[in-house]
């Protein structure tokens, strides 16, 4: 008896055992047959049968070949309808190892959104420690683009351990961040045209951060209408915390996403459920339109005599002046132009404002200081009427450089050419028939203006069809701004082929990184040759790294890194331009 009752419990066991695994399989198979249906593709790669031209021909053109080729099969694979203007972008990229995105944000967009969702990465707890934006386009209640920005923060909040320990966390190189600031990202990015004229959702703080980094920066022309999500959420008795919030919606998305992507997503869901989103929005404005600390003012009516001012700058800050231009005007007519060189600050540049105005370290190395030049410029400008093409900006270099000096601040009114006709110096010119022969010198730059402005008050109307259209390059190329063939490493470039390569390289399985500006060879060229040589080619240093080919001008975070790993017991070779030249060549 006791043996058949064991027999039957195992019995059933089995069954269950059985019946269990079953269910487990169908559930398995049904959960794989409800993907093939629903193909879920990863953010970063936009459906090909969904996505809009711009962010499609986007995604190829900075999308590495090799992750390309994989992607494009795995459509084919899953038999995804491809437009065969996205299969020729496919096919351009695949066969010559680029494609650029020939349609233009703003053209192709316009500047009207349902809203733009922001997000800020901070390097420690101070909001002004903000050092990228990341911003999310809704256009129709779908996802237009997606798009960050870098820009430095204040230096005595860069030099901090915790904000360098931040940068090391992220494999951050503090180069990516030195040479912009957030006004740069404001003006010349324009996301200013964005922000200004959509509504801003954000899900906290940003809305503070962002209007520190503004006022920061100095920005007055913004009025921007934010919207914040945590607000509308204790307002109404719902989560406040975003992961809940997210659970309350039954939202797909989760905090591995951006948070721009988030708060915008959120911002449907609160709309939909009835919940009145306009009386919950607040406008950031500046308290006024003028620096309480500035003794500038802004006169309606013009004066027949006036100086033109423009300066041009050796790094990423204000007072580091290096070239100064005045125009002088004497009853409405240009009578004397002055352009002075000056070394800046240490005599230090940065590559991205040499590649701006073309001006080196070289050419100022036996200049005069500005204290010196200033004593011949103070007289000139002391209770004189200053005007200049963005005089925020050049007015600004001239006070914040003062006061570098510790140098009195002279007393002028002022007025804007940019204010006055809404366009950049070059298509101002252009409007208005004014000569400018050497855009970036500063003397060409100030006489300019001072043409420009004498036409605007005498009645020249500007004449728009005179412009021509441009087309803006992709903002991620305007990132990393660099001399040509100098620009970061990408692509296939990043991945070895040991198979086809040398196995007595130096190089051969090593891995190699490149900072500065090689004089004598191009940097991408220099890539291609090392990874031939089986080179494991890394864009950061690494505890890992083997090689550190360094030109001028080598980033100051890779260097400290490589002294760092070096002092703990690691063997980093760093090897120069005249090094590497001659082992490259041997081989």
């Amino acid at each position: 008896m006791m043996g058949t009752t064991v027999i039957i419990i195992v019995i059933v066991i089995i069954l269950i055992f059985v019946i269990a695994k079953s269910s487990k399989k169908s559930g398995e198979s049904n959960y794989n047959k409800s993907d093939n249906r629903q193909i879920k593709l990863n953010v970063s790669f936009p459906d090909p049968e969904k996505a809009n031209d711009f962010k499609f021909y986007k995604y190829v053109q900075y999308e590495p070949v090799y992750k390309l080729e994989a992607t494009y099969q795995e459509m084919i694979r899953r038999c995804m309808k491809i437009k065969p203007e996205f299969e020729k972008a496919i096919q351009t990229k695949i066969k010559n190892g680029e494609f650029k995105n020939p349609l233009d944000f703003k053209e192709y967009f316009g500047t009207k959104f349902d809203m733009i969702g922001i997000h800020f990465i901070k390097g420690t707890d101070n909001l002004l420690s903000a050092f990228n934006i990341g911003l999310c386009f809704i256009q129709n209640e779908k996802v237009a683009d997606t798009e960050t920005y870098d820009f430095c923060p204040p230096e005595k909040i860069v030099e901090t351990k915790r904000f360098q320990k931040t940068l090391e966390l992220l494999d951050y190189e503090q180069e990516w961040i030195e040479d912009i600031s957030f006004k740069d990202v404001w003006e010349i990015f324009e996301i200013r045209d964005f922000l200004n004229h959509n509504l801003v959702v954000v899900w906290d703080e940003e809305a503070e951060t962002l209007e520190k980094v503004l006022k920061h920066n100095r920005i007055k022309d913004y009025n921007l209408s934010v919207l914040k999500i945590k607000d509308i959420a204790e307002a109404n008795n719902l989560p406040n915390l975003i992961d809940s919030l997210l659970k309350h919606f039954n939202s797909d998305l989760t905090l591995n996403d951006d948070l721009s992507l988030i708060v915008c997503d959120l911002m449907i869901e609160l709309k939909d459920s009835g919940i009145d989103i306009e009386s919950f929005v607040c406008s950031i404005k500046p308290v006024s339109t003028q620096s309480k600390s500035t003794k500038v003012s802004k006169p309606k009516a013009m004066n027949n005599d006036f100086i033109a001012l423009d300066v041009e700058t050796a790094i990423g800050k204000r007072w580091s002046i290096c070239q100064i231009g005045l125009a002088i005007v004497e009853n409405g007519k240009l009578k004397e132009t002055i352009t002075e060189l000056i070394q800046p600050p240490n005599n230090e540049y940065s590559r991205y404002n040499t590649n701006i105005h073309g001006i080196t370290s070289e050419m100022t190395a036996n200049k005069p200081k500005f204290p010196e030049i200033w004593g011949k410029i103070y007289p000139i400008i002391e209770n004189k009427k200053l005007v200049a093409h963005n005089a925020e900006f050049d007015i600004n270099c001239l006070h914040q450089t003062l006061d570098y000096y510790n140098l009195e601040i002279p007393n002028f009114d002022c007025d804007c050419t940019l204010n006055l006709t809404g366009q950049s110096l070059n298509d101002a010119c252009t409007s208005f028939n004014v000569s400018l022969e050497n855009h970036h010198d500063a003397g060409c730059d100030a006489e300019a203006c001072a043409n420009l402005y004498i036409k605007v008050f005498n009645g020249k109307k500007q004449v728009f069809s005179n412009v021509k259209p441009k087309r803006k390059s992709n903002p991620k190329s305007k990132q990393f701004v660099d001399l040509e063939g100098h620009g970061r490493i990408s692509g296939d470039l990043l991945k070895p082929d040991l198979e086809n390569a040398d196995l007595n390289s130096p190089f051969y399985n090593k891995k190699v990184v490149f900072t500065g500006v090689l004089k004598n060879i191009n940097r991408q060229e220099a890539a291609r040759i090392v990874k031939k040589m089986g080179a494991d080619i890394d864009t950061s240093i690494t505890k890992r790294t083997n090689f550190v080919i360094t030109g001028i001008d080598p980033g100051p975070s890779k260097m400290n890194k490589v002294i760092k790993y070096n002092n703990e017991g690691y063997d980093i070779k760093i090897l120069y331009e005249k090094d590497f030249l001659e082992m490259i060549e041997n081989k």
